[in-house]
């Protein structure tokens, strides 16, 4: 079975051949290092449910629309995304 850093990271290796970004991007293969990896990682998991307008401020899905003011949900998923990397990265480290 795979990890869910195993599987961000071929699904981001995807993306960044799809969109034409070997060149500009360098993914590490254990998905740690870089704020870079951390934010395509942060998008994948959680870009349906949240965005960020220039302007605007941070928007959620609320299952119809784009809700604005959403500064309280984007926190809480960056704190939800630190615990995810923290632990898959212990889970690397125990291996």
């Amino acid at each position: 079975m795979k990890t869910v850093s195993e599987f961000d990271s071929e699904k981001l290796e995807k993306v960044v051949s799809e969109k034409g970004l070997s060149d500009k991007v360098v993914l590490h293969p254990t998905g740690s290092g870089t704020e870079l990896d951390a934010a395509l990682r942060f998008v994948l998991r959680f870009g349906a449910r949240l965005r960020h307008c220039p302007n605007f401020g941070w928007h959620a899905w609320n299952g119809r629309c784009w809700s604005p003011n959403a500064e309280p949900e984007a926190r809480r998923l960056s704190m939800e995304a630190a615990r995810l990397w923290t632990a898959e990265a212990a889970h690397r480290d125990g291996e």
